[in-house]
């Protein structure tokens, strides 16, 4: 079998075995997934931990894997063949979600994830109703992040102070 013996490069044989697979797109997610991580040059642990929790990861045990990246344009092309658009914008969804683990969407992950939308053709509508969804997230967390830090602090701050509790 093909993923038994160590390769430099993807070839056909690897990528049809791959979309002939029940958890093909999952595959492709766990591959989109790492390399989004990757893009801003940084892998973070909370990136790691992130990518460790995709469904999907467990399925590339047992698999020796070429050792270039596979190509995302071949890829998307595959997905687009076997895919609707609501299974396309999960994976967008989930895309984003992993560019959101470490609370900062960099612009090398978001034109990424947008290349792949597009290979995807994904509608841009679609592709901007999740980065602002994303975007939102983001602020939403650094808001409760804050909140937490400002009841810290207060806390901190009266720790001397016997107040008469109210309930």
């Amino acid at each position: 079998e093909i993923w038994k013996k160590a390769s430099d490069a993807w070839s056909k044989k690897h990528y049809i075995s791959l979309y002939n697979r029940d958890d093909f797109l999952e595959l492709c997610c766990v591959i989109f997934s790492s390399q989004v991580a990757l893009s801003d040059g940084e892998f973070k642990d909370v990136e790691r931990e992130y990518l460790g929790n995709v469904e999907g990861l467990k399925n590339f045990e047992g698999l020796t894997l070429p050792s270039t990246e596979p190509s995302i344009k071949i890829l998307c092309q595959l997905i687009n063949k076997k895919y609707k658009l609501h299974d396309k914008l999960d994976l967008i969804n989930t895309l984003f979600a992993m560019a959101e683990a470490d609370r900062i969407i960099r612009n090398e992950e978001v034109e990424l994830i947008k290349e792949i939308s597009d290979l995807l053709k994904i509608p841009n509508s679609e592709f901007e109703g999740i980065k602002n969804k994303s975007a939102a997230n983001i602020a939403d967390m650094k808001a409760q992040e804050a909140a937490i830090i400002e009841q810290e602090t207060i806390d901190e701050e009266f720790s001397d102070i016997d107040f008469e509790e109210d309930d």
